[in-house]
């Protein structure tokens, strides 16, 4: 039995849309991106943050939301909404996004060298 979490994966599209919608409440706000070769904190620099993401979008990445950091711990996002949520409420400290390739069919998983429970 696999005991896998589930991610709540996003387009580019998808991700550069719901952070329009919350870039008010992003301010003051560390946003950490995990890509394929490294781990960059964006500390008040939204401007840094948006580049990083169009860069991993020419390379065809799709996002996730892995997490944010609170006043009270550390919080695992599901959804745009608890993270929006969570911003409102004036409580987070930092939140970590992740870029990575998903595949499109079985074939190109193949290509890729993932295993089949992937």
């Amino acid at each position: 039995m696999c005991n896998k979490q589930t991610i709540f994966n996003m387009t580019a599209t998808e991700f550069k849309t719901s952070l329009r919608e919350t870039k008010s409440n992003l301010k003051n706000v560390t946003l950490q991106l995990i890509t394929k070769n490294s781990v960059q904190p964006y500390t008040n620099n939204l401007f840094g943050f948006g580049n990083a993401v169009l860069r991993e979008e020419s390379n065809g990445n799709s996002f996730s939301i892995n997490q944010a950091w609170t006043n009270s711990g550390v919080v695992k996002i599901n959804s745009i909404n608890q993270l929006a949520q969570l911003l409102v409420s004036g409580t987070v400290t930092g939140i970590q996004f992740q870029a990575f390739y998903q595949t499109t069919d079985f074939a190109e998983s193949i290509r890729h060298g993932y295993s089949l429970n992937d």
